[in-house]
């Protein structure tokens, strides 16, 4: 956020952006057939997953912080930026749709249609996640700064023209 704020300039280009692209799928192919084949092999998963996984993810966001490509200008957008935001609450309302509103009602109302149940559940759970963003945690979260920035400003009150320390 800092470095957006300074003006930071972006760089021509997509090579570390499509290289951590490339990387994460190839790795994600990789897991695709150690997990396919049994017995798993544990050494293979632990490799793949702690130490393999993460540079290329470390390459993408790197691409996608430092690059100006289109991933990046649509991760930056509007939409990315609310959906970002609000996925505390979408993760605090998941469990709770799936289980008390999903299993028991979605999956009958659909006829067994689970990518329609899915999705129906997905898209819902986000709106929700976004009007609990927008209508409680942001308006509590401005009010505890502002509540807490004028306890800062009465307990430490600046006097002009006074910059000594000693």
């Amino acid at each position: 956020m800092r470095l957006e704020k300074k003006g930071f300039p972006k760089k021509k280009g997509i090579k570390w952006t499509l290289t951590g692209s490339i990387g994460i799928l190839g790795l994600i192919i990789h897991m695709m057939y150690v997990y396919g084949h049994r017995p798993l092999d544990p050494v293979a998963i632990i490799v793949s997953n702690n130490f393999l996984i993460p540079i290329p993810i470390a390459m993408l966001y790197y691409g996608l912080i430092r690059e100006d490509t289109w991933p990046a200008r649509r991760l930056s957008g509007k939409i990315a930026e609310i959906l970002g935001r609000s996925s505390y609450s979408f993760y605090l309302l998941h469990t709770i749709i799936i289980q008390y509103v999903s299993v028991p009602l979605l999956s009958s109302f659909f006829g067994g249609h689970r990518k329609l149940d899915v999705f129906v559940t997905l898209t819902g759970t986000y709106l929700l996640s976004i009007l609990l963003f927008m209508l409680y945690e942001e308006p509590l979260n401005l009010l505890i700064r502002r509540i807490f920035l004028s306890k800062e400003k009465k307990n430490y009150p600046v006097v002009a023209g006074n910059t000594s320390s000693g």
